[in-house]
């Protein structure tokens, strides 16, 4: 029985217009990549073979057609969800390297990682005129963040200034995919800062920097002052 695919195309056009002339890039591309295979693309530059990769790669969009990649129909995803699937499914290797240089090869392979979010970002609310609270916590004040030597990033709680409500949690930390888990669980039974405020945390944990963020959100810090600074 043949696999799922990964990947998906349908019928994929791609043009670029540059001042009055039209480029076609792409002409009813179809192809389909499952679990395991390995495909090359080959062809000289310009024969649309970097196209066709940005496309899987959720980079850009088909002028026409249809692409799924990951159960996820790019031509009609939203681009807070091809920022999830580039995030979560999705690698890069680039001929350039294109590595930060100030981290070794090793942090910059597991800086995806490090990264999470779930619910309604700050900039988010901000650019569609919702007031809400911010608390954030910084790592470096975390007990477990020190012995395991990873005291850079923060842990992000958005909530309701009113009514006190959870809208939503950022978080850049290590193993911060495993703990978001928590703040999801939280958004989808509609918690309060209260609630995660009486949730128990192991201590010592990293999970303790959700608790300490909505400390500061609600105005009740302990370890950092009220603005989330050491």
């Amino acid at each position: 029985m043949r696999k799922q695919s990964v990947a998906q195309l349908v019928g994929v056009d791609k043009s670029y217009r540059i001042g009055g002339i039209e480029i076609r890039a792409l002409e009813g591309i179809t192809l389909s990549l499952v679990p395991g295979e390995f495909a090359s693309l080959v062809g000289p530059a310009g024969s649309g073979w970097a196209t066709l990769l940005s496309i899987i790669g959720c980079l850009s969009r088909p002028s026409s057609g249809r692409v799924v990649v990951a159960g996820t129909d790019v031509t009609r995803a939203e681009e807070t969800q091809l920022d999830e699937l580039r995030l979560r499914k999705i690698g890069f290797l680039s001929q350039a390297f294109n590595l930060i240089p100030n981290m070794t090869a090793l942090e910059n392979v597991v800086l995806p990682a490090i990264f999470a979010g779930t619910g309604k970002a700050e900039r988010e609310a901000k650019a569609e005129g919702i007031r809400v609270k911010v608390g954030k916590f910084p790592l470096r004040a975390l007990g477990r963040a020190r012995p395991l030597g990873r005291t850079e990033g923060f842990a992000k709680v958005i909530s309701d200034p009113v009514s006190g409500f959870v809208l939503g949690v950022a978080m850049v930390a290590p193993h911060a995919s495993e703990l978001i888990a928590e703040a999801t669980l939280a958004l989808e039974l509609g918690a309060s800062l209260e609630d995660l405020l009486v949730t128990i945390h192991p201590h010592p944990t990293l999970s303790e920097a959700i608790l300490e963020a909505a400390e500061v959100a609600a105005g009740t810090p302990v370890h950092v002052l009220a603005k989330g600074e050491t």
